[in-house]
């Protein structure tokens, strides 16, 4: 395990600790389809898909939050939403941890109906975490 909020590096085969991208001991794998990269993760006890997504704010789809049972608290707000045609509201937050490679991140997340991903790491995530996405090696292949 390594300590919270050390950065991490995409060594081509995941994330893993920057300090240790010359010798990989833990990784995360990263999943790219086209544009997207996502990784896996576990919310409550269900695995979830999480959409790396700078441009979006930490946020959750609904039907995760129903499933897993876990507590939130409603609060209404309106946001547009990349993957949706027109501004979508948020029904409510969950905070909750996210463990991700083997750690789990305490995190605030804003619940949307219709996502097309379970999870999504927005900047607020990464940066509050110490992520710091970079592509190490020599595969620049999609």
């Amino acid at each position: 395990s390594r300590p919270r909020g050390e950065k991490l590096a995409d060594s081509g085969r995941g994330m893993l600790p920057a300090s240790q991208s010359q010798s990989i001991q833990e990784t995360v794998e990263l999943k790219r389809q086209g544009n997207e990269v996502s990784t896996s993760g576990v919310l409550g006890d269900k695995e979830v898909s999480c959409l790396i997504d700078t441009g979006a704010i930490t946020a959750v789809k609904e039907q995760v939050v129903i499933d897993s049972g876990l507590p939130y608290e409603r609060e209404i707000r309106a946001y547009g939403l990349a993957d949706t045609a027109a501004t979508t509201q948020s029904i409510g937050v969950v905070s909750t941890g996210l463990m991700i490679g083997g750690t789990t991140y305490k995190t605030r997340l804003r619940i949307f109906p219709n996502l097309s991903h379970d999870v999504y790491l927005g900047f607020d995530f990464l940066m509050k975490n110490g992520f710091n996405l970079q592509r190490v090696g020599e595969d620049r292949g999609s």
